[in-house]
């Protein structure tokens, strides 16, 4: 019977007959060939012109919703007419290391904690300028997840999953479930991953904390809000963390609030 001749650690050769070997070799080749994901994480401070270049600092608040995520936590500004929203930038490449296109985003999801009444944060997704039709000054296009005015208020921590996104620059400004949003814009490619509050409140006493952004590929990117870039607990962050560099923010303060 034909064979192959495998040796072990302390040199002793042996046979396997050719079915064996094979798929010991098909065994290896798959091992070799997988591509695990991986988790990144990034935890973003105030007082960060690369993150926060305009509006307004957050608030800290110490309760965090999950030991994964720290002590703290942000708050919106207080409602006052001098200060009216914060708002933060994050780019897919510092996040992941790579370019990321809306067809790659699997799921986002965020942590909210807002008093009985008030009105959550949202997340602004902002897509590349790609060298076609723009809408915006910085952008191609803007979306934000319109179904956040129904995320629970009730003084309470809520994880809360985008299932809708809506066009909110140029037309035609429209509602869509994740998958249609997917199949219509899924090719642009993602500029921010842009955490806001609603300029027209004049601020409001509402939390977020824990972004977790998932994409097609297994990847998790984790977004920390914090008071401090300390690091987290190894048993809840199970990866590292990405920092780099954000550009184009400067010149474009008060460029980027939502319409209400």
């Amino acid at each position: 019977m034909s064979g192959c001749t495998c040796v072990q650690a302390d040199r002793r050769v042996f046979a396997l007959s050719a079915p064996i070997c094979a798929v010991c070799l098909l065994m290896l080749g798959l091992l070799s060939a997988r591509v695990v994901a991986s988790t990144f994480n990034l935890t973003l401070v105030p007082n960060d012109p690369t993150h926060l270049p305009d509006e307004s600092q957050p608030r800290i608040v110490g309760n965090a919703p999950t030991p994964g995520f720290g002590p703290d936590s942000w708050q919106n500004v207080a409602n006052s007419p001098g200060n009216k929203k914060v708002n933060a930038y994050v780019t897919p490449e510092e996040l992941f290391g790579y370019s990321v296109t809306i067809n790659d985003v699997t799921s986002i999801s965020y942590f909210t904690n807002a008093p009985t009444g008030q009105e959550n944060w949202f997340l602004n997704l902002y897509t590349k300028k790609d060298g076609g039709t723009n809408d915006g000054s910085f952008y191609k296009t803007r979306f934000f997840n319109n179904e956040y005015t129904s995320y629970t208020s009730d003084g309470a921590w809520h994880n809360n999953t985008i299932n809708t996104m809506f066009r909110s620059s140029g037309a035609p400004q429209v509602s869509q479930t994740l998958a249609n949003w997917k199949s219509t814009y899924g090719s642009q490619a993602i500029l921010f991953f842009s955490p806001q509050t609603n300029s027209a409140l004049q601020g409001n006493d509402a939390q977020i904390d824990g972004m977790v952004i998932t994409l097609a590929n297994g990847d998790v990117g984790n977004v920390n809000f914090a008071a401090v870039a300390a690091p987290l607990p190894a048993a809840a962050w199970m990866g590292m963390t990405l920092l780099g560099g954000v550009g184009g923010f400067r010149g474009i303060k008060g460029r980027r609030k939502k319409s209400s």
